[in-house]
């Protein structure tokens, strides 16, 4: 009896990318230390910035998430029309053309999820990065900002990007 080892895969790739971001996202807040800018109204303005940027990226998330609950309920009845036929003691043509159709169904999912990612990683970037800057303005605004601040905001869109990468090779492998 096959088992469904997509999903576990692509749940692992997904997961990778949240922790990160989350782990970014409170990274760039200790960063940024609101409580040591004086211009309060400043600060509401940012953290409301970064808000409406986190509701995007929870978007994009949430899309991620569907795509591979539906490309695992795919690959999952693949698995349950090959483990039938397997019980059922099909022919040796059944099954083999069951375990084709399990490859292509997985492949296929593998494809998808990837393009999803690629596509949606893209926005989740984006949606970071826009968070940076919109700290960055504010810190400016409050003479906050230096080369150093610059720079550990900037590490941090970094390792947004990279943690998209890595899921994408996390799914590649086989």
């Amino acid at each position: 009896m096959a088992d469904n080892k997509f999903e576990k895969k692509a749940s692992d790739a997904l997961d990778h990318v949240d922790k990160v971001y989350d782990d970014q996202v409170k990274h760039l807040d200790k960063v940024a230390n609101f409580e040591d800018w004086k211009d309060k109204e400043t600060v509401k303005h940012v953290k409301d910035e970064l808000e409406y940027d986190g509701a995007l990226s929870a978007g994009h998330l949430v899309h991620i998430e569907h795509v591979i609950a539906h490309q695992a309920d795919r690959v999952e009845d693949a698995l349950e029309r090959l483990n039938r036929r397997v019980a059922d003691e099909a022919s040796n043509d059944s099954v083999e053309r069951a375990e084709r159709h399990v490859e292509n169904v997985t492949e296929s999912a593998i494809r998808r999820v990837e393009k999803v990612l690629e596509h949606e990683g893209k926005h989740l970037e984006r949606d970071f990065k826009a968070a940076v800057r919109h700290i960055k303005h504010g810190a400016e605004k409050v003479g906050k900002r230096d080369d150093a601040f610059d720079k550990a905001l900037d590490d941090s869109a970094q390792r947004v990007a990279d943690a998209i990468d890595h899921a994408l090779s996390i799914l590649s492998e086989d």
